[in-house]
């Protein structure tokens, strides 16, 4: 069987980790509520693209708790080719309309004509990147036609007005055509129309059985859909620096602002009703698949997204935990997400919390830490602080010299223990059921601009011999 088959027959696959609804796989229309993460202004560009009513009709059969068995893969169904009503295109010239074609698309559309063609070509970049990243061949001439409107008035009278009540959503998916709202944003545009033509992709396309659950396929459209452009050049799954990387994006304020981080068990158990309650169900699962792809930890042996490892609930928990602290822009996983290989005799700077491995309960360790490591570039010359493990004391992160050593414990839940100040020496007692990781402090956001280690000696002893 040929990778690309393979890969699509496992990409929406939960192994040991994401409870799956086992309901009908039959197409149905997606009714996509959202609310504005700000004021809920209907046509606010930072609005919440879609929930799905079809992926509930994928979904609702079940309770959305049930596991499937670890080494258990969806299967690749193959679906009859969704058919397209042939298009009137004088009645759709006559309601002011532009219908642009080109391979594997079809855009209906009331933008501008320049407006129309960027988003034409934003397509043809969408349609490699969906390949690319979800495998599955679907047929030579599928399409999908998508509806892009300012007005939902200007389609009412044609044969595109689209199932009932689509113009109160922002989104609406039936077989392979969706509607949506354009907006007056261009990035947020072409984010909700990823966003949409992921749904096509996984539940009409090269859909799988059984289905995914809501929250996966949500949070897989909209980190798919978070992406960056330069020279002409598109990028998928980009995570944003800084606001004005994505204008109107609000995912990451959003997480900002909670005031109490979630348990991952609930966010993984999210049903249709959470997404039309508001914004905050779809940053919290572009968070989840953030990390699903982006912390190594959480990879399979060959690193594809989104394919889940098998890996144990306390590690996810753990990396999901950490994220609730460290969310901001900037922070990517790939170097500030916990590693739980165990460090051989030296924590890095350029790297999160590292595991130092389980210790015996009632006993105590001491910790020495002795090296140079070097931090952020301090000027334009690109001059870098260098530093011993007690840190810089003209400069702070979380109120903790930079470049001073830090430790923490992680339970057996994933629970992470406030920080713990070592710099170059520390006797700590060891807590039930937890595991010591080291660190460099840093801003999470800073850590990709470190180099250097700090050597370390762990030693043990038990609670009766320190008395």
């Amino acid at each position: 069987m040929e990778r690309a088959v393979v890969k699509s027959a496992l990409f929406l696959s939960l192994v040991a980790v994401v409870a799956v609804g086992c309901g009908s796989a039959s197409p149905a229309p997606v009714n996509h509520q959202s609310t504005s993460p700000t004021d809920g202004t209907p046509d606010e560009h930072v609005e919440a693209p879609p929930s799905a009513d079809a992926i509930e009709s994928h979904t609702e059969a079940s309770s959305g708790t049930a596991e499937q068995p670890p080494g258990h893969s969806p299967q690749v169904v193959t679906p009859q080719l969704p058919t397209l009503v042939d298009l009137q295109d004088d009645e759709l010239r006559a309601a002011g309309l532009h219908v642009l074609r080109f391979p594997h698309w079809e855009i209906v559309t009331d933008l501008t004509i320049e407006e129309a063609e960027d988003l034409a070509t934003f397509a043809t970049d969408l349609w490699s990147a969906l390949q690319a990243t979800f495998g599955g061949t679907p047929q030579r001439n599928a399409t999908i036609r998508a509806v892009v409107v300012r007005q939902p008035d200007a389609i009412e009278t044609t044969s595109l007005a689209g199932p009932a009540g689509w113009a109160r959503s922002h989104g609406r998916i039936d077989g392979a055509t969706f509607w949506m709202r354009a907006g007056n944003d261009p990035t947020y545009r072409r984010h909700l129309f990823a966003h949409e033509a992921v749904h096509v992709w996984t539940t009409q396309l090269t859909p799988t059985d059984p289905p995914a659950s809501v929250a996966r396929l949500e949070g897989i459209a909209e980190w798919f859909a978070t992406h960056c452009r330069s020279d002409d050049r598109v990028r998928f799954r980009c995570l944003p620096k800084r606001p004005s990387d994505y204008p109107g994006f609000g995912r990451i304020e959003l997480l900002e602002r909670r005031d109490e981080w979630p348990a991952f068990e609930t966010v993984e158990r999210f049903r249709p009703q959470d997404f039309r309650e508001g914004a905050d169900a779809y940053a919290l699962v572009w968070a989840r698949e953030l990390l699903a792809d982006r912390a190594a930890v959480l990879h399979p042996a060959d690193g594809d997204w989104p394919l889940v490892a098998a890996v144990s609930q306390r590690r996810w928990a753990a990396v999901w935990n950490w994220y609730g602290e460290a969310v901001g822009y900037g922070v990517d996983p790939a170097v500030a997400a916990p590693s739980f290989k165990l460090l051989q005799g030296a924590v890095t700077a350029r790297g999160g919390w590292q595991a130092a491995g389980p210790l015996p309960y009632e006993h105590r360790v001491r910790i020495r830490c002795r090296g140079r490591v070097s931090l952020k570039p301090l000027d334009a010359a690109g001059r870098a602080w260098s530093t011993g493990p007690r840190g810089i004391r003209i400069d702070y992160a979380g109120g903790v010299p930079l470049g001073c050593v830090l430790a923490a414990w992680c339970d057996e839940k994933g629970t992470w223990s406030e920080p713990i100040v070592v710099g170059e020496q520390a006797t700590l007692a060891v807590p039930a059921d937890s595991e010591l990781f080291l660190r460099v402090n840093d801003d999470w956001a800073a850590i990709a601009d470190n180099s250097g280690v700090f050597e370390v000696e762990i030693t043990e002893e038990s609670a009766a011999e320190d008395q």
